[in-house]
C-alpha cells in the first residue's frame, strides 16, 4: 500500500472476533512498551461498524485519561 494511505510507524492494531456470524473488528493504539496477553495502555480505541454505510455516525471524542484494555490470549498460546 502506499504511504498516502498507511504512513509508516502508526502503530495501529486491528482486533476481531467472531460470534456466529457477526464479525467485530476493534482498532487500537497501543502507548509504551508491552507484553503480549499483559493488559495495555492505548491512546485510540475504537469499534467499527458492523455496516459500512454507519461509518458516517462516528465521532472522535477526547479523553484526559488513558484507556487501558486487556487482549485475550487464544486457546493453547503462551506469553513465551
Amino acid at each position: 500500500m502506499s504511504d498516502e494511505v498507511f504512513p509508516p510507524r502508526h502503530n495501529l492494531l486491528a482486533l476481531w472476533s467472531e460470534t456466529g456470524d457477526a464479525l467485530s473488528i476493534r482498532i487500537v493504539r497501543p502507548v509504551g512498551t508491552w507484553t503480549y496477553g499483559a493488559r495495555h495502555k492505548v491512546d485510540l480505541d475504537f469499534v467499527l461498524p458492523a455496516q459500512a454505510a454507519d461509518l458516517d455516525s462516528l465521532v472522535f471524542e477526547t479523553a484526559d485519561e488513558d484507556i487501558v484494555i486487556a487482549i485475550p490470549l487464544e486457546e493453547g498460546e503462551g506469553l513465551g
